[in-house]
């Protein structure tokens, strides 16, 4: 189980052997047995052996033989035995201590993040189609930490809509929310023909059936991700449809759509990470080179990280069928605007501290190379790092990404986000920064 030599091995054996017997333990257990062999190891200083040994849960030995041969899924487990096994003290320490964090750290050695279903169902039979995409959604979901969206869903229903009686258009529209209702994926809808959708179809159909799902997704207070190839495409739209709110973008190629909004060309999110920027803010006030310089520094260990999962990842058999999609890694930038408040030492987010937020987002997008997506927002991250800043430094957040981000086209640019519009005006402003 370990790499220490035999014949040290053979004299911790022997030495154990004769402590059980000096204690005369009248219940003798392996794992009582393994504690004790654990003590030695460290009398001996042989700490990473230790770690080799130390049991989590069960003997790390043992978590490397199943997951090497089949998906292991006790999360608790995974990402103490992640931290201990897998990733070096070097990487751990900056996750351990809030400087950084690794998003779903139980899968990082055998679960990428996030995955777009782009797959045409088959069934003509809408009601059948449906099951056929929850089924296929379902057997997905084991493999991803962060779960499976839905690409283009309008368009890889297009055998069972353009089987369909428009009249029920507004009644599959209801049933198909009612089937996701639960897991709520996020759901992209196309208002025109996707790329890789080649044949002759009734597209004017689909995007009919599309527009009906949006109307009915607005009524269960859901919110839609649309995508428009053109601004011809927004007549196709109600004004009141509009002004409830939809998350677009404009691209005419296919832009795969994953959890948290976030688009990209990349069909599978590999690997998540996230910056505490407001902790780099307290430790640097006002000493923009330092901050940059341990930003940078963030930067590159979150760099190692993601080729250590890479190399993780590519040992799991079971990952071999997603071999030919195309993958990213994405790095957040939790509470940007309020990390520059924060360093210039200002109570109002004024021009200077946006100037200040854009050149960390394109210093960020500089170190990085071009599969890397750029977000803000994680829960999980946010709400780790808010803890011990407010431990640290008595601090309380005060987000005001959302309202702030809709203005700043010159962020929006870099970030791989889709954003909200809630007016015709709001609408032709995110088609001219997307296009």
């Amino acid at each position: 189980e370990t790499s220490i030599p035999r014949s040290l091995a053979e004299k911790i054996s022997t030495e154990v052997e004769d402590k059980i017997k000096d204690l005369k333990i009248k219940h003798l257990t392996a794992s009582l047995i393994r504690e004790m062999v654990d003590i030695k190891l460290l009398e001996y200083g042989l700490e990473e052996i230790h770690q080799q040994y130390a049991r989590i849960g069960m003997p790390v030995y043992e978590i490397t033989m199943k997951t090497e041969n089949e998906l292991f899924e006790n999360k608790e487990i995974l990402a103490e035995y992640n931290l201990l096994k897998i990733i070096p003290k070097n990487l751990a320490n900056p996750h351990l201590l809030h400087e950084i964090h690794i998003n779903n750290l139980a899968g990082f050695s055998t679960k990428p993040e996030s995955h777009s279903f782009n797959s045409i169902i088959e069934s003509e039979d809408f009601p059948t189609a449906l099951i056929e995409l929850s089924n296929q959604i379902n057997s997905l979901e084991k493999f991803f930490s962060n779960g499976i969206s839905i690409n283009s869903l309008n368009f890889l229903l297009h055998k069972s809509i353009e089987a369909m009686n428009e009249k029920n258009f507004k009644k599959n529209s209801e049933l198909l929310i009612k089937v996701f209702e639960t897991k709520q994926p996020a759901i992209g809808i196309n208002l025109f023909q996707p790329e890789f959708l080649k044949q002759k179809i009734a597209k004017e159909k689909i995007i009919d059936f599309g527009i009906a799902l949006i109307e009915a997704m607005q009524q269960k207070h859901l919110s839609p991700l649309v995508a428009i190839d053109s601004r011809f495409k927004l007549k196709l739209l109600k004004q009141e449809t509009i002004e409830k709110g939809i998350k677009i973008i404009n691209s005419e190629q296919n832009i795969f759509i994953h959890p948290n909004s976030i688009a990209s060309d990349s069909q599978i999110i590999a690997s998540s990470f996230a910056l505490n920027l407001e902790k780099m803010a307290f430790e640097s006030i006002g000493k923009e080179s330092a901050f940059f310089e341990t930003m940078s520094e963030s930067l590159q260990k979150i760099i190692q990280l993601s080729k250590l999962k890479a190399q993780q990842l590519e040992k799991r058999n079971y990952l071999k069928q997603f071999e030919s999609q195309n993958s990213a890694q994405e790095i957040q930038l939790i509470e940007l605007f309020n990390a520059s408040m924060i360093f210039l030492q200002k109570k109002e987010l004024d021009k200077e501290a946006v100037q200040f937020s854009e050149k960390i987002v394109q210093k960020t997008k500089d170190s990085l190379e071009k599969q890397w997506i750029i977000s803000l927002l994680e829960e999980e991250a946010v709400e780790r790092f808010a803890k011990t800043n407010q431990r640290l430094f008595s601090f309380e957040k005060k987000s005001i990404e959302k309202i702030e981000l809709s203005k700043n086209s010159a962020i929006n640019k870099h970030l791989n986000l889709l954003k909200k519009a809630n007016n015709k005006k709001e609408v032709d402003e995110l088609l001219e920064n997307n296009a």
